[in-house]
C-alpha cells in the first residue's frame, strides 16, 4: 500500500517534467533584461530631452541678454569708428555669456561655445545689421530674399556708408553633455548636443511730433512794444504789440500808411504810441534809410537829443526803417496740389475741420518782412532759438538713421493751418531744410508777380522756406495759443503712424512760453464743465486759467494712459522758465544742485517749479499775467508745463538767459523739505546760450535709443 502510493506520487512527479520548468524560468531573465534596457534608454531619452529643453530655454534667455548687450555696447561706444563700435558690441555680448550659467556650465569657455564676429566659426555668430519693422519705401525685405516683414538685413561693414541699428546672434550658444547611456548608444549622434538659437535686438524706431507755439509773444523778447508795464498808460497795456517783424498788406503794393508806428522806433513820433493801423508815421520813418555807421546814427538821432552810444540794446532793436522791410509771399491753398513737397508732406487744406486756414488765402498773402534784425540782432527771440533747437532735432533724427524713425511738425497759434503742419514723415532732409533759420544775409524781395512755380520750388530752404510757410513772421491773428488743439493733432498723427502696422516709441515735444489761452470747458469725466472755465480764446487771465485746467485734464485722461511722454521746452522772457534751488542729497554730490530726475525720485508728487511772485510788484496773479514783461516775468507759466512733463515722464527743459559775466552755479542752498521757501534758479546754471540749451535738450530727447528684442527662437 505504501509502496503503491509512493509509486503513484513518483509518477505524478515525473509527469511534471522538471527540466521544462527550469527552461521557462530561465526565459524570464532575458525578457526582464530587455525591458530594463528599453526602460533605461527611454529614461535616458527623457533625461536628454529635459536637458535639451531646459538648456534651450536658458540659452534663449541668455541670447536675449547678449543681443541686448550688443546693441547697447554699440551705441554706448564713445568712438565714431564703426569697427570700434562693432568690437564694443561683441565684447559686451561676450561679457554677458561669460558671466551666466546654463545647467551649471558657463555659456562661454567651459561649454566650448563662443560668440564670434566671424561667420562659420564654432559657436554663435554675432552679426550687425538693420531690422526693418515695416517697408521704408525701398522694400528692403524683398531685396534680401523672402519679402516678408519684419526682417533682418545684414550690414556690409566694407560698404561706403554702413548702417547698424540691430544685432543678430545665430548658431550654437551652448553645447550640453548627454547622459552616458545616450552617448554610448549615440542616440543624438554625438556625446554633446548643440543648442542653436537666433536672437535679434534692435533700436526701437521713434515717432515724434513737435508742437511749436507761433503766437506773437514768441518774438516779443526782441521787439517789445514797451520796455516795462510802468511806461504804459494802463497796466493792462504793458505787454505791447507783438508783431514787430512783419507788415501785412492785402495786396502786393502795400500802402505806405500801413507802416505804422507800432512797427517802428518810438523815436519817430516821440513817446506817444498810436496803435491804430491807419496812423501815418512821421516822414523820417518812411524816407530815412538805415545808417551804416556810428556817425550816421548820431546824425539821425540828433533831433531827439540822443546818440547811438546812449541807446540800450532794447532801444536799438526797436529802431526799424522803411528799407528794412522786404516784400514776401506765402503759400496759398491752391499751392498744395502744385508742388509735390506739399501734397506729399502736408495735410490737405480741404480738410477744414482740422486745418483751418485763418491767415492764408487760396493765392497766398503778401507780407512786408523786417529782415534787418536777422543781421543786426541775430533774429527774433525766442523764435530763432526755437528754430535752432528744431533744426538740431531734425539733424539728430537724420543722423540716427534708424529704420522706421518718423517726425511731424505742428506750428500753431489759434489754428493749425496746412502749410504749418508737416505730416509724420521720414524725410528728414526736408525737415532740416524747413527748420534752418540761420540765414546770415538779407533775403531778396519777391516780385509782385511771383510765379506759382517759384513759390513751390522744391529747392527752397532756410528762412525763405520758413517765410513761405507762414512760420515767420507770425500772422496778425497770432495773439492766441491753442495748445490743446496742437496736442490733439499730434496724437492724431501718432495714431495714424502706428495704424500702419509699425512699432515705435512715441513722444511729443511742446515748445512755447506756456501762455496758452484757448480753453475747452467740457473735458471733465461725464461731460461736466470745469469750474470757473471760460470757453474760447482770449488774452485774458480767465481764459489762460481755463486753458491750463482743460489742458491738464486732457493730458491726464488721454495721454498718460497711453504712456506717451510730453517733453516741455519753455522759452521766453515775459515768462520765467526756472527750477528750484535745491541741494542734492545723492552721495558724492558735494552740495551740488539737485536736477529734475533726482527731484522726481526724492520728492514724488511735488513740483520742481513754483508760481506766485518773486517780489511784491503785483498783488494778484491775474495782474502778473496781464503785466508780464522781461522785468516782471510771469512765474505761473512754468507750473502747468512742468506738471505735464512730470505726469507723462517727459523732460522738463527750461531755456533761461545767461547774464553778462555769468558764473556757473555749482552749489545750492534750498532744501527739499522746505520747497515753499526754496529760491528759484532763473539763469542757466551752466551759463550756456539759449541756443546751446535747447540744442542740448533736443539731443537728449532724440538721441535716446530705446532697445527691444524683436525676435528670439530656434536657429532658422
Amino acid at each position: 500500500m505504501s509502496r503503491r502510493n509512493w509509486i503513484l506520487t513518483e509518477s505524478r512527479t515525473c509527469y511534471c517534467r522538471p527540466e521544462e520548468e527550469d527552461r521557462e524560468r530561465g526565459a524570464v531573465i532575458p525578457l526582464v533584461a530587455l525591458l530594463l534596457t528599453v526602460f533605461l534608454i527611454f529614461a535616458a531619452i527623457v533625461v536628454d530631452m529635459n536637458l535639451l529643453a531646459s538648456s534651450r530655454e536658458q540659452t534663449q534667455h541668455y541670447a536675449r541678454l547678449a543681443a541686448l548687450a550688443a546693441i547697447n555696447g554699440h551705441f554706448s561706444s564713445p568712438s565714431a569708428d564703426i569697427n570700434v563700435q562693432v568690437a564694443a558690441a561683441l565684447a559686451a555680448a561676450q561679457r554677458v555669456s561669460d558671466s551666466n550659467l546654463i545647467l551649471s556650465d558657463q555659456v562661454g569657455p567651459t561649454a566650448q561655445a563662443q560668440l564670434s564676429s566671424l561667420e562659420g566659426s564654432d559657436g554663435a555668430f554675432l552679426e550687425p545689421g538693420v531690422w526693418y519693422f515695416s517697408d521704408n519705401g525701398d522694400d528692403p525685405c524683398e531685396l534680401i530674399g523672402n519679402g516678408e516683414y519684419p526682417c533682418f538685413d545684414p550690414t556690409d561693414l566694407s560698404s561706403a556708408d554702413p548702417l547698424i541699428t540691430a544685432y543678430r546672434i545665430t548658431g550654437s550658444l551652448y553645447q550640453g553633455i548627454t547622459t552616458a547611456i545616450a552617448s554610448r548608444l549615440n542616440f543624438l549622434g554625438n556625446d554633446v548636443f548643440d543648442v542653436d538659437v537666433t536672437a535679434v535686438a534692435s533700436v526701437v524706431p521713434r515717432h515724434g511730433c513737435f508742437i511749436i507755439d507761433l503766437s506773437g509773444s514768441m518774438v516779443r523778447d526782441t521787439h517789445l512794444g514797451r520796455i516795462t508795464s510802468e511806461q504804459a498808460d494802463e497796466p493792462t497795456e504793458g505787454r505791447g504789440r507783438e508783431w514787430a517783424f512783419l507788415l501785412e498788406g492785402d495786396n502786393p503794393s502795400v500802402p505806405e500808411d500801413y507802416f505804422h508806428t507800432q512797427h517802428y522806433n518810438f523815436l519817430c513820433t516821440g513817446e506817444a504810441r498810436p496803435s491804430e493801423k491807419t496812423t501815418t508815421p512821421a516822414a523820417i520813418c518812411t524816407s530815412q534809410t538805415r545808417p551804416t555807421d556810428t556817425s550816421e546814427w548820431d546824425t539821425f538821432l540828433a533831433p531827439f537829443g540822443r546818440t547811438f552810444a546812449s541807446l540800450t540794446e532794447q532801444e536799438r532793436r526797436r529802431i526799424h526803417f522803411h528799407d528794412d522791410y522786404v516784400l514776401k509771399k506765402t503759400l496759398g491753398n491752391k499751392h498744395w496740389a502744385i508742388g509735390s513737397d506739399y501734397s506729399n508732406r502736408h495735410p490737405n487744406p480741404a480738410d477744414a475741420t482740422r486745418y483751418l486756414v485763418s491767415d492764408t488765402t487760396d493765392d497766398g498773402r503778401y507780407y512786408r518782412v523786417n529782415v534787418d534784425p536777422l543781421m543786426q540782432n541775430g533774429g527774433p527771440e525766442p523764435l530763432k532759438t526755437v528754430f535752432a533747437g528744431l533744426n538740431e532735432a531734425m539733424r539728430t533724427f537724420r543722423d540716427r538713421r534708424v529704420a522706421g524713425d518718423e517726425a511731424c511738425l505742428i506750428f500753431y497759434d489759434e489754428n493749425a493751418a496746412w502749410p504749418r503742419v508737416v505730416n509724420l514723415t521720414d524725410d528728414f532732409d526736408y525737415l532740416v531744410r524747413l527748420t534752418d533759420f540761420s540765414s546770415p544775409t538779407p533775403i531778396a524781395a519777391d516780385l509782385a508777380s511771383i510765379s506759382d512755380t517759384d513759390l513751390t520750388a522744391s529747392t527752397t530752404s532756410g528762412l525763405e522756406l520758413i517765410i513761405r510757410h507762414g512760420l515767420f513772421p507770425a500772422g496778425p491773428d497770432a495773439a492766441r495759443t491753442n495748445t490743446g488743439l496742437a496736442i490733439s493733432e499730434a496724437m492724431g498723427q501718432l495714431t495714424t503712424g502706428n495704424s500702419e502696422g509699425g512699432f515705435s516709441a512715441d513722444f511729443i515735444v511742446a515748445i512755447g512760453d506756456g501762455l496758452g489761452n484757448c480753453a475747452y470747458c467740457d473735458t471733465l469725466e461725464g461731460g461736466g464743465r470745469i469750474p470757473g472755465c471760460v470757453e474760447g480764446c482770449n488774452n485774458d487771465y480767465d481764459y489762460y486759467s481755463g486753458a491750463q485746467d482743460s489742458l491738464l485734464e486732457f493730458v491726464s485722461s488721454e495721454i498718460v494712459p497711453r504712456n506717451i511722454p510730453i517733453h516741455q521746452i519753455l522759452v521766453g522772457q515775459s515768462v520765467a522758465p526756472h527750477t528750484l534751488d535745491i541741494t542734492s542729497e545723492e552721495d558724492g554730490s558735494e552740495g551740488a544742485c539737485m536736477d529734475d530726475l533726482e527731484f522726481r525720485r526724492t520728492a514724488s508728487g511735488e513740483s520742481f517749479v513754483k508760481g506766485g511772485f518773486d517780489s511784491g510788484t503785483f498783488s494778484d496773479i491775474s495782474d502778473a499775467f496781464r503785466n508780464a514783461t522781461a522785468d516782471n516775468p510771469f512765474y505761473e507759466a512754468s507750473v502747468p508745463p512742468y506738471e505735464i512733463a512730470a505726469s507723462t515722464r517727459g523732460l522738463w527743459g527750461p531755456v533761461r538767459p545767461s547774464p553778462a559775466g555769468c558764473t556757473p552755479i555749482t552749489s545750492c542752498t534750498g532744501s527739499v523739505d522746505d520747497l515753499a521757501n526754496a529760491p528759484r534758479i532763473t539763469q542757466d546754471p551752466k551759463c550756456r546760450t539759449t541756443e546751446e540749451q535747447i540744442q542740448e535738450y533736443m539731443g537728449q530727447i532724440i538721441g535716446d535709443n530705446p532697445y527691444t528684442l524683436v525676435y528670439v527662437g530656434p536657429k532658422g
